[in-house]
């Protein structure tokens, strides 16, 4: 009977482990532990980690695409995505924060920002903000974004699997990003 609550525990709900399981994981793909890593290493990070913070290797890559469609976190000029923007993306993501329809995102971007200020005032001082909640002009159509870069990729994906008639591999569609790299 003492282990009844642990054996029955719900998994899926975000705990302490779960960030060590992220920072574990994200250390491989960044030894020089710059907080930056690929977008495209990102993707391969988070099929690496198991939900609710990751994707876990079953995940169909559509989905996860669809995901990180949603988190839409910036890119640097140099293909990389920052560790705190990153970690919160996935957090919000997973537990829903402010997260609403795509025409309303802008207001609940500005709503978390105005509560994570109020909670927290002395990273609102320093620009911190900037990182958890990436603001507007990093997201505008000038700016690069791992949304941007998915929600193409699913494109793509569509149009050749339609005029091929079939579906095409998920290898042959990331291949094309790789390069950039």
């Amino acid at each position: 009977m003492d282990n009844f609550d642990y054996l029955t525990r719900d998994s899926s709900i975000l705990g302490p482990h779960h960030l060590d399981e992220f920072i574990r994981v994200w250390a491989d793909y960044d030894p020089a532990a710059t907080g930056r890593i690929h977008y495209t290493d990102m993707y391969d990070m988070l099929r690496n980690i198991t939900p609710p913070v990751g994707f876990g290797r079953k995940c169909p890559y559509r989905l996860a695409y669809k995901h990180l469609v949603r988190m839409n976190m910036p890119v640097a000029e140099d293909g990389t995505v920052h560790f705190t923007t990153t970690l919160f993306a996935l957090i919000r993501e997973s537990l829903s924060i402010k997260m609403r329809p795509v025409e309303e995102m802008d207001e609940a971007d500005e709503e978390l920002r105005q509560t994570l200020k109020k909670i927290w005032p002395l990273k609102a001082k320093k620009n911190m903000i900037d990182l958890v909640v990436p603001p507007n002009h990093e997201l505008c159509f000038q700016k690069l974004t791992v949304g941007k870069i998915y929600a193409g990729l699913l494109i793509l994906e569509n149009y050749r699997a339609k005029k091929s008639g079939t579906e095409s591999s998920f290898h042959s569609v990331f291949a094309l990003v790789k390069p950039f790299k």
